[in-house]
């Protein structure tokens, strides 16, 4: 499969994992410039479907298709849409968060 033609795709939610991992990583340290700089690195691993792809595993425990890779302290939670040829990326979850469960209550009853 190349994954170089998938487009990787956000949730509203998981923008906002990256602000709030933002506001945190900067209140922890203090420094605005290495906040946006990590933050920025998440991004640009999860813009890359190959990336997610070779560095990651499938949580169907979790929810049916859902694949979690590491970046760091933080994990990426995403879907692989092979027919659209789209990476789907549900959230960022950062030091230790309990993403299982907050993906579980993102998706509503009846959707894990």
């Amino acid at each position: 499969m190349n994954l170089q033609n998938f487009k990787v795709r956000f949730s509203p939610a998981a923008i906002e994992d990256l602000r709030a991992i933002a506001r945190q990583l900067e209140g922890a340290t203090g420094d605005i410039a290495g906040a946006v700089r990590r933050t920025q690195e998440m991004l640009t691993f999860a813009c890359s479907a190959s990336s997610l792809s070779q560095h990651s595993w499938q949580r169907d425990d979790i929810r049916k298709g859902l694949r979690t890779a590491p970046v760091g302290r933080t994990v990426v939670a995403f879907e692989l849409i092979k027919d659209l040829q789209i990476v789907r990326v549900f959230g960022f979850f950062h030091a230790g968060q309990d993403f299982a469960s907050i993906l579980l209550d993102r998706a509503g009853p009846g959707q894990g």
